[in-house]
């Protein structure tokens, strides 16, 4: 997705924000354009406005566009959750976690009123598991066991790693499997189940029956709004 196309949806998705709202803010190179122009918004309209940050990433970012950011203790009701998605198919399922985040952003998209989703036209896949591999978050204690045992299930990956060839850590200073996946075959429900039923095992990149509207951009800066 351009950088032009990130902007032309976020400026459409922060014209639902209004006063007095709590927001919460995904993560990644479009949740970024979506603070800047959430903060452009706030200044314009003077809007008393709250929000709760996915990451620690996200909230350096809100805090230096002066973002009013809540302690995620004290988070109770979202209004309106933006994030994006890695792909999203027909029936509004997902797939997140490019950006390691979507643990904690899972749990702040079932904590709002109302998911908006933003993105563009490729990420549109006709099934989960089309174009991106499963992200899954695991406590990082008998990482061999964990991996056999998924294996043994059916999942293939590699654990995500730094430059370095350090383990990725998420901000819950857990660790990522990415689950190869095949565009043939179909991820559904019954995988995120079977992943989870795993001991060590804390949340997939799998959402499902949370996005609300959806704001899809276009090569020619078009944006569509899909209810």
């Amino acid at each position: 997705m351009s950088d032009l196309t990130k902007k032309a949806i976020s400026r459409e998705a922060v014209e639902l924000v209004q006063d007095n709202m709590i927001v919460g803010l995904g993560t990644g190179t479009t949740a970024t354009i979506f603070i800047h122009c959430l903060s452009e918004r706030i200044k314009d309209k003077n809007l008393k406005i709250k929000a709760v940050a996915s990451s620690k990433a996200t909230e350096k970012i809100a805090k230096k566009e002066n973002i009013d950011l809540l302690d995620d203790l004290k988070m109770i009701n979202i209004d309106l959750y933006f994030d994006s998605a890695d792909e999203i198919d027909s029936e509004k399922n997902m797939i997140k976690g490019r950006g390691g985040a979507f643990l904690r952003e899972k749990i702040l998209a079932f904590s709002s009123k109302e998911m908006i989703v933003l993105v563009d036209e490729t990420k549109l896949v006709p099934h989960m598991g089309y174009k991106s591999n499963l992200p899954v978050e695991i406590v990082p204690f008998a990482l061999l066991s964990v991996e056999k045992q998924l294996n043994d299930a059916g999942y293939v990956g590699v654990y995500r790693l730094n430059d370095d060839g350090s383990y990725f850590l998420t901000d819950n200073n857990n660790v990522i499997f990415d689950i190869m996946t095949d565009k043939n075959e179909t991820l559904t429900r019954q995988d995120h189940e079977i992943i989870k039923q795993i001991p060590s095992v804390v949340e997939t990149g799998l959402f499902f029956d949370i996005a609300g509207r959806i704001i899809v951009g276009y090569e020619n800066q078009k944006v569509e709004i899909l209810n």
